[in-house]
This record gives C-alpha cells, structure tokens and sequence, in this order.
C-alpha cells in the first residue's frame, strides 16, 4: 500500500459542460496504479485548487487578427481526427532522423501519442509494448539513476542500418524490434495501424513545430503562459487572511496532506507529495512553512514525515533565484527523505533544481517532442511511469 498526494498545476479547470477534468484525473490515476505502481495497492488524493485559480480567459489575448487562441481546456494533443495514411505519408525522413539524434525521446513522444484517449490513434497496449523496449535497453539503471535519470538510451545499432531511408522503414523496423525484445516469434511485415498514424502524426505536426513555425507555436503557447502567470500571481499574493485565494489553495492543499499522512501512519506505508507545475511550488512552499508542518502534526498527534516529495515540471528553481519563497533555507524540505526533480527540456514551464537547492536529486525526462503539449504530456507517457516504477523500486515503494 501507498499514498500520494498529487497537487495538479497550472490552467486545471473543472468545466460544468463536461467532465473533461474528472477524466482526466481518472486517466492520470490509472497510468500510475497501472504501470507506476504496478502490483501496490495506492490510494490517491488530487486536492483541486482550480477553482481559486486565476481567470482563464483574458481580453488581452484578443490581438485583433483572424488566428484562434484555441480552448483553453487542454483538449489533449488532437484537435482533429487523423487523416487516413496515404502512401505518401510515410516517406519523408523526419522522424527517422529524430530517432538518429534522439531515440529516447523519439520512441517516448510515440508512446504518448499512442496513450491519448478519444483519438484514432489510441492504442495503450502498443504504447506499453513500445515503452518496455526502450527500458529494456538500458543496460544498467542504477547507474543512469546516478548519471543522467536514465531518460536516455544509446542508439539501437540497427539505426544505423543504411538500409534504412524513410520514416516508414523505420517504424516497421522499430515495431519489429519492440516484437523481438518482446520473443514473439511472428513478426508483421506491415506497421500496425496505430504506430503508423502515431509516426504520421508527429511528422506532420509536432515536427513542424520543432522545425521552425515558431511563431505559431508562441502564439498558440500564450493563453497558457497568460493562465499560468495568473495562478501564479494569484498565490504569491501574501494575503494570509481567510478569504484570501492563497489561503484557500493551501487549505485545500493542506487538508488533503492531513488526509493522506493519517492512513500512511495507520497502516504503515509509504506518503507520497508529487506536485506539477505551480503545484510543486505550492507544496514546496508549504512544505518549508513551520505554521503549515505543526498544523500536521496536531492533527496527527505525532512527527510529519514523507518518504518521497517530487516535483514535475515546474519553476520551483527559477522561483527560489526569485527570492519568491521569502527568506527559506532553499534545501529539501526535513520531513521528506527524498526529493526527486523532474524536468524535460521541450517543457518551456519546467526550470532546473540542481545547484539551487541542497539535497534535491534531478532528473531529465523528455516525454513529447511537442513543444506545444510537452508541459502536460508527463503523467500520460508510459515511459515516464515506467521510470518512476523503476525509481519507485529501488526505493522500496513498490514491490
């Protein structure tokens, strides 16, 4: 058994029109009972403070132009079903040449694309089976651990196979070896549907994006950034009283930590304070807050402690150079035995630790070579959650 508290970032809205946030949540609780803690029961706690969040829409992102600001819901990766692949489709060199210079990161935004619900593309299996073959080439995790996070892999020598000339040469290629990693014996001389449309996908689009429409990829980035620097402002705000939307998150915050530490302490297992984005820097600062760890510690009548406090793609670094937290000891906060932080480098949100902060271990962890989803693509990649089973592990958290 294990408990873990996810404080969610930036732009997380529950909309009444739907259930776009509650499937959400479902969908990220699932990836990590799943494949993160794969054979350990877990509990989990997602305190929403949303609803005292920032506006998420602003008239000064109206720049009088024809160009739509797009929905601020997070939709997910598509906009529009995917086209039907044509034989054209496949025949550039784009991804072929991604994977030559980064495979990791390569194979992990094809696992995230095939891991998004609602889409033509879906296919979690396949995105499972893609994941555990990338993993299994790493030769020596505990020393990538030390290293690099192991969010890297050398490249496959069969990449280097001349032969190879296309995009789709490489994906029935790369699904061939994920095939054979996996001892199947038949192996298909077609690509599976699934992973064609994913390989289609990236080259059609989120290449475009890293191969220099950077324009559009700003403007569409800024009703994100406009939210993120609300909730943002919104919480910095040194309001302490009641009413103030900075007393209200944390009270949000802090009842869930309570609830959490509670059924950790009775029955023994492992407390977990996973924070993304502003969430991160929401726990870090209560976390370094006297006031906030006694309130704890009256309600459970005991020492506050927690075996893993991780922070995901957040600013907490560029926030602390700030002096934004005030004057604490930038340092891993005492009760937490570990502090891991993630961050990846196509995330324009997500700012390094290292060297800020005392005890803090980084990681790199590149999910999606999409500039644009990148800040929201880490719970949903089956790599990313295969790691953290790995880390989990050998910290004794999972079985």
């Amino acid at each position: 058994m294990a408990h873990l508290v996810f404080v969610h970032g930036v732009n997380v809205r529950k909309n009444p029109q739907d259930d776009s946030y509650e499937e959400g949540e479902q969908r990220r609780d699932a990836a990590f009972r799943d494949i993160a803690f794969r054979g350990t029961d877990v509990t989990f706690y997602n305190p929403y403070w949303g609803e005292f969040g920032a506006p998420t829409t602003y008239q000064s992102l109206d720049l009088g132009g024809d160009q739509a600001l797009g929905d601020l819901g997070g939709g997910g990766l598509f906009g529009d079903a995917v086209a039907d692949i044509d034989e054209q489709s496949l025949s550039g060199s784009k991804l072929l040449a991604c994977a030559r210079d980064d495979f990791s990161a390569t194979v992990n935004s094809l696992t995230v694309v095939l891991n998004e619900p609602n889409s033509e593309i879906y296919d979690p299996e396949l995105a499972i089976e893609l994941a555990d073959y990338l993993l299994s080439l790493e030769s020596n995790l505990a020393e990538e651990m030390e290293q690099s996070g192991g969010s890297r892999v050398s490249v496959p020598a069969w990449l280097s196979d001349h032969a190879l000339t296309n995009d789709e040469q490489f994906l029935l290629r790369l699904d061939q070896e994920a095939n054979y990693a996996r001892g199947q014996e038949q192996v298909s001389l077609s690509i599976r549907g699934a992973l064609a449309k994913a390989g289609w996908w990236l080259t059609d689009r989120a290449a475009d994006v890293a191969g220099g429409a950077v324009a559009n990829a700003a403007r569409n980035l800024t009703p994100k950034l406009a939210v993120f620097l609300g909730d943002a402002f919104i919480y910095l705000n040194n309001e302490s009283n009641p009413e103030s939307p900075r007393f209200k998150i944390q009270k949000v915050v802090l009842d869930a930590i309570i609830k959490a530490a509670k059924a950790a302490k009775a029955d023994g297992s492992p407390l977990i304070l996973l924070g993304h984005s502003m969430g991160a820097n929401i726990l870090y600062d209560m976390l370094k807050s006297p006031e906030v760890i006694e309130a704890v510690e009256q309600e459970l009548d005991a020492p506050f402690g927690a075996d893993l406090f991780m922070t995901v793609g957040t600013q907490v670094g560029l926030f602390e150079e700030l002096k934004l937290f005030g004057d604490k000891h930038a340092s891993k906060p005492a009760m937490c035995e570990y502090w891991w932080h993630v961050y990846n480098e196509m995330d324009v949100l997500s700012f390094g630790a290292s060297g800020i902060f005392e005890d803090v271990i980084q990681f790199e962890c590149n999910t999606n070579a999409n500039i644009i989803n990148a800040h929201t693509a880490y719970f949903t990649s089956p790599v990313f959650q295969r790691r953290l089973n790995k880390r989990l592990g050998h910290l004794g958290i999972v079985s």
